[in-house]
């Protein structure tokens, strides 16, 4: 399957990625409104690159975002609390507030990436994209990627940091970012410095790892975006969470250092 049209396609598509799960691959998902776009993380994609070395505009992102976090007391809520653990906690956090970053965004979740190539409906009028994440290896366990600086990853990773609660009834207590991600089913991959100006599709990761990209034609779009809605699948269902404190001084701090 090249083309998804219909939820048909998309249920369709479900079962065949089900029958490949029972074999050991796994699938991680991330849907794109233009078909044109490239799998490169925020980071690698910063004007101030002309100027500044990766490796600074990195470190000044991320401390900055810390010094804000840390004022915040978000490291309370960190599941991960050990040896590097603040850092994957406050990435994750800082890049569901748009902080600019190596990591990038994946859901668990078929329909919730589908979701996000068709809801603008300003861009009804370009083809969208379905990329899909084929890994036949399990991501690193919590304890052992705590252990790793998310700075010194040799290859790309498949992270899936732990949600602070697996209760949807009880989610109002997490912070706003992790609200968000635990309705998205939010993964992410992190790509080493060297490789992050190749899309993650034109790198050879090994055989290990693929990539598909799945067009939605454009005129499909506003049909599917209806059937997903009526599934209740919607914006305000998995973007509950906003503040718009949070996500001014990320903007500000994305300003500074990488524009």
């Amino acid at each position: 399957m090249c083309i998804i049209r219909s939820l048909d396609d998309i249920t369709s598509l479900q079962e065949r990625l089900a029958f490949l799960r029972m074999g050991g691959c796994n699938s991680l998902f991330r849907g794109h409104e233009d078909e044109s776009y490239r799998l490169i993380a925020d980071l690698f994609r910063s004007p101030a690159r002309n100027d500044t070395p990766i490796t600074e505009i990195e470190q000044n992102l991320y401390r900055a975002y810390e010094s804000y976090a840390d004022s915040l007391d978000f490291n309370l809520h960190n599941p991960m609390n050990r040896d590097h653990g603040k850092e994957w906690f406050y990435l994750s956090q800082g890049r569901h507030l748009g902080l600019k970053c190596r990591l990038l965004d994946w859901s668990a979740s078929l329909k919730n990436a589908v979701f996000f190539a068709v809801n603008d409906t300003s861009k009804h009028n370009v083809d969208g994209a379905l990329w899909i994440l084929f890994c036949q290896e399990k991501p690193l366990p919590d304890r052992e990627l705590a252990e790793i600086s998310p700075f010194a990853l040799p290859t790309l990773h498949i992270v899936t940091l732990p949600f602070m609660t697996n209760s949807d009834r009880l989610i109002a207590n997490n912070p706003i970012a992790d609200r968000n991600r635990f309705r998205q089913y939010g993964k992410f991959t992190i790509t080493p410095l060297a490789m992050g100006d190749i899309s993650l599709d034109e790198n050879d990761w090994g055989a290990h790892v693929k990539f598909r990209k799945i067009i939605i034609p454009r005129e499909c779009k506003p049909r599917l975006l209806a059937e997903l809605n009526e599934q209740g699948i919607t914006m305000e269902r998995l973007v509950p969470s906003r503040n718009t404190e949070e996500e001014r001084v990320v903007a500000e701090i994305n300003r500074r250092f990488s524009d």
